[in-house]
Formats: structure tokens, C-alpha cells, sequence
């Protein structure tokens, strides 16, 4: 188990913290030598031709020796916390797309990249933005044989090679929707994931998770946020205290709001083959109408009646 993740999402607002400690530090401290230094080893981390995996082990190691029982429960009230339901007994690959992503992607985090939960699928490998592949260091605190690249490429290699994949189909732009009674999902101008399971021949599976876009609210920043996602064009999200306060109360106990994920049927598409623009359209059209049955099959009483899809 990885401590990075037992921690998530704490862990990513202190490794944020941390390099950016870390570089004010060395652009306004240190000498120009010392600034090549750094961005060399920045560098070198990203090609991964340097490594403090070893280090990271080694703490790793005492933390687990020394706190196990600590680690122990705060495993089961993650379990308790993050429920499964719905299909649980998929015996073939397949491509796995999980809605709503919310301002951390909860159940994305804990169901496939971790063994926290009752997620019954262990072949699965979790796509993480390309992005992320080139922050220095964050890959030695996290288990590289879980993820997978979202270039179309690296997600095409694994399903070849065997493994099944998962990932939030409306990315962090989904989390903008974070209205607690209703799910929003991102759905209608995605095309590549549906060509990519045309072409190996994988169904996909929906997956629909209740409480996830609710467990965090945006901080409120007097629109700064707001602005500035318009200016980049990257949607910026950001818990304001009372939700982490919430959130991280599952290190002493279950939360009393769960989290439910449930899990859809398979939708087969074929035999792999070269997807035309019409195959993709009508998959994707396929996908929309699978996900809505799943939500009214399973949709708790005070959810409005029908998904959004957008």
C-alpha cells in the first residue's frame, strides 16, 4: 500500500506545497550554480535517469513498521467510506469509465490505484494526465505499474499488452460540477477513448459514483480561480477547509456520507478493427444510453430523476 495515496489528497496539497517551497527557495536563496543544479536534477528526474525511489522506500518501510495499526484502520474506514456495488464479476479486459471526477477523483484514487476498497477488478491500470509525468520526483512516491499515460499511445500499448485500463472520461473539467443532488458528466465531445476501444477490440464499462462531486466544495476566492481557469484554460479547483476537515475525519473514523460506486455492464464493441467516424459516433451515443440507464437504475431518492450529459 502507498503511503502517498493512504494520504491522498493531503499528500497532493503538501507535495504541491513542497516544490513550490522548494523553488522559491532555490530561485531567491541560492546562488545561479545552485539554480543549475536543481533544474538539472528537475531535469534528470523526468527523464528518469535519477531516482530517490530508494529514500522514499526506506521511509516508507518505517512508517508501515512503526504505525501499522494505524495504517490498518484508516484502510477500513476508507473500505467503509468507498462502497462498491453493481457488476462485480467482469472476468474479461476492459476499459473502465468513471464519472463524476469531482475535485479529486476520490474513487478513481482509491478504487484502482490502491486495494483500500472492494473494487474487484486488480488488472486495472489508472490514467493519469500526461502532465503529471513530468513533475520532478512525484513518480518515485507512487507506484508506476498502476498508472498509465493518457497519450493515446501509451493507453493503446496497455490494452494490448493485456491489462485493463480506467479513467474519468470528463477529466478535471468535470469537477466544476459539484452540485450534491445532481451528477454532470462529460461525455458528448469525447471521442478518442471510444476509437481507442473500437481499435483493441475492449468493451468499456460505466461506472457511476454517488457523493463523490459533493464531498468538496471550491474554495472561495472572490472569482480569482474562476478568472484564472478562464486565462489558462485548465479547470483550477481548490477545497476550502471545511471539506478537507470533513474529508480527512476518515483517519479516525467512517465518514457518515459515503461514497457509493457502482459499477455498469460491459458494452462490446467487436472485433478490433480500424473505427470510422460513424463506429465512434454511435459508440459514443451506445455509451450515453448505458450511462443513463445506470443512473436511473441506481440513482439514490433525493437525486433528480435523469444524469446530465454534456
Amino acid at each position: 500500500m502507498n503511503i502517498i495515496l493512504l494520504l491522498y489528497p493531503l499528500s497532493l496539497i503538501i507535495l504541491c506545497m513542497f516544490y513550490l517551497i522548494l523553488c522559491m527557495f532555490y530561485t531567491l536563496l541560492c546562488m545561479v550554480k545552485y539554480n543549475v543544479y536543481f533544474i538539472a536534477a528537475c531535469a534528470f528526474s523526468v527523464m528518469r535517469l535519477i531516482s530517490i525511489k530508494p529514500i522514499v522506500t526506506r521511509i516508507y518501510d518505517y512508517i508501515t513498521t512503526t504505525y501499522g495499526s494505524v495504517i490498518q484502520r484508516v484502510r477500513q474506514n476508507i473500505r467503509e467510506t468507498l462502497l462498491v456495488k453493481g457488476n462485480m464479476t467482469n472476468n474479461k479486459q476492459a476499459i473502465y469509465l468513471m464519472h463524476p471526477h469531482g475535485i479529486f477523483s476520490l474513487t478513481h484514487v482509491f478504487h484502482v490505484g490502491t486495494t483500500c476498497t472492494e473494487w474487484p477488478y486488480r488488472n486495472v491500470r489508472g490514467v493519469a494526465h500526461s502532465l503529471l509525468y513530468k513533475i520532478p520526483f512525484l513518480f518515485d512516491f507512487i507506484d508506476e505499474r498502476v498508472l498509465v499515460n493518457s497519450g493515446y499511445h501509451h493507453m493503446k500499448q496497455a490494452l494490448t499488452e493485456g491489462d485493463s485500463i480506467s479513467m474519468c472520461l470528463g477529466n478535471y473539467t468535470e469537477g466544476k460540477y459539484k452540485e450534491k443532488n445532481r451528477i454532470t458528466a462529460i461525455v458528448k465531445k469525447r471521442s478518442g477513448i471510444f476509437r481507442l476501444a473500437i481499435e483493441t477490440g475492449v468493451p468499456i464499462i460505466p461506472v457511476l459514483s454517488y457523493g463523490e462531486q459533493s464531498m468538496f466544495q471550491q474554495m472561495n476566492t472572490g472569482g480569482f480561480l474562476e478568472w484564472l481557469s478562464k486565462i489558462t484554460g485548465i479547470q483550477l479547483n481548490f477545497p476550502d477547509i471545511a471539506s478537507m476537515k470533513k474529508w480527512h475525519s476518515i483517519y479516525m473514523k467512517p465518514l457518515d456520507e459515503k461514497i457509493v460506486t457502482h459499477i455498469g455492464e460491459a458494452i462490446d464493441v467487436g472485433e478490433a478493427r480500424i473505427a470510422t467516424p460513424k463506429e465512434i459516433n454511435d459508440l459514443r451515443v451506445q455509451y450515453i444510453v448505458a450511462l443513463q440507464k445506470l443512473y436511473r437504475d441506481t440513482r439514490p431518492a433525493d437525486y433528480e430523476e435523469e444524469i446530465i450529459i454534456v
